[in-house]
């Protein structure tokens, strides 16, 4: 009896043993049959482990185990980056080439990813920092077009940008980081009646990065493009200038040209934009074939920009301030998980950090007597998981104009 007892006992044992051995095996019995719980205390069938046999209940909590890598973030779209929303700033529609350089940096918070079945997790937050430099030329092609009278004006124009970024992830993706460099190329094409204006932008963008997880590396190609459609009106709160005009032998008076005084006025404009990037698959340096990762969105925003023109000997000087409010009104932001050994394929889907952008803008500019224009500009941006500085300095020369092509 006693040794029937002893066994029974031992027995016991053995199984609370291999139940706190074997956690996976213990939960799979609080399941009904054909399904298994993960670490959630989630059941689900058998069929939606993963390759490495890890649970993916819908309500689960996808850890980076999953994955086999850490759940990072790539792409930055508008406003993310300076060199993008820092060139709005210049007035638009105008006949000059711009060259510019800026600088800025960007913190994004952790947000949520989804994957196919459900479970979520945070991909790590990230602190950017942004070197941007590019131009842009402009000329009148009103004659084109017969446009009649100077109340009207049609601008056609084309813009090259470059942006070099460097991003550090936080905690949650510890030792990972990235390295990208941006292009953007495209046209602008500006009708201005009196003071109201429209302006269409399209352009194409290319480039390519460089990841390092714990010194495991990886490089990538980028491709995409972007648009925007805008409209304006610059209405004049207070005119104080004095005009002249001067004649020249053998030639019509020329347009009476402000010669001392200031105007105060307020640019009150409305757009609508899409950004489309995408980064391409790659294999890194451990063997771990990375998925591709898009970005698509589409925002409407609203802005007023307050500013001066004061004369003095010649030289205009206008400052400026500017606050500008931008709504996402769709959004997708996906990662594609390549199937491979203990990988299961899969599509990860990341929240946007935040939907409602706000923004503050001022700056300087000074126009010499030559039409040579020197500014500098700064700007705040900020949603609930983006927060952004950045700053600008640029050289406007007017060479279409010095060059006769401007008109």
């Amino acid at each position: 009896m006693k040794h029937e007892l002893g066994t029974c006992i031992f027995v016991a044992l053995l199984a609370v043993a291999a139940a706190i051995l074997s956690p996976t095996g213990a939960k799979a019995a609080a399941c009904p049959a054909g399904q298994v719980q993960d670490d959630n205390d989630n059941c689900c069938p058998a069929t939606s482990l993963t390759g490495n046999g890890v649970s993916l209940c819908p309500g689960s909590t996808l850890s980076t185990e999953v994955l086999g890598k850490k759940l990072v973030r790539g792409i930055f779209n508008m406003p993310y980056h300076g060199g993008n929303y820092m060139a709005n700033i210049q007035n638009i529609g105008g006949g000059n080439d711009d060259p510019y350089g800026s600088y800025s940096a960007i913190r994004i918070n952790p947000v949520t990813v989804t994957n196919s079945a459900g479970a979520q997790s945070l991909a790590a937050g990230s602190t950017s920092t942004s070197v941007d430099a590019g131009a842009d030329a402009h000329i009148n092609a009103s004659r084109l077009f017969d446009l009649k009278g100077d109340n009207q004006r049609l601008s056609i124009g084309a813009y090259l940008d470059y942006s070099s970024i460097q991003t550090n992830y936080d905690a949650l993706a510890p030792g990972s980081s990235m390295k990208r460099n941006l292009y953007t190329a495209g046209a602008t094409v500006t009708y201005s009646y009196k003071t109201t204006y429209f302006q269409g932008k399209f352009g194409g963008l290319w480039g390519n990065g460089t990841t390092n997880d714990s010194s495991v590396f990886g490089n990538f190609d980028t491709s995409g493009y972007e648009g925007s459609l805008t409209a304006g009106h610059v209405f004049t709160l207070f005119d104080a200038r004095s005009f002249e005009t001067r004649k020249m032998p053998v030639k019509a008076p020329v347009t009476p040209q402000p010669v001392s005084g200031y105007l105060i006025g307020l640019d009150v404009n409305g757009a609508v934009g899409t950004y489309s990037e995408q980064h391409g698959a790659f294999t890194d340096t451990s063997g771990f074939i990375n998925g591709a990762e898009r970005l698509r969105a589409w925002n409407v925003d609203a802005g007023a920009r307050l500013f001066a023109n004061v004369i003095n000997n010649g030289y205009v000087w206008t400052p400026y301030a500017a606050i500008s409010v931008e709504q996402l009104v769709s959004f997708s932001h996906t990662l594609d998980v390549v199937a491979q050994a203990g990988q299961a394929a899969d599509t990860l889907l990341f929240a946007a950090p935040g939907h409602t952008y706000g923004g503050f803008q001022t700056g300087l500019s000074v126009l010499d007597p030559k039409g040579i224009r020197y500014g500098i500009d700064g700007s705040y941006y900020k949603s609930s998981g983006l927060e952004s500085v950045g700053g600008r300095v640029y050289v406007r020369f007017p060479l279409m104009n010095w060059l006769g092509i401007a008109g």
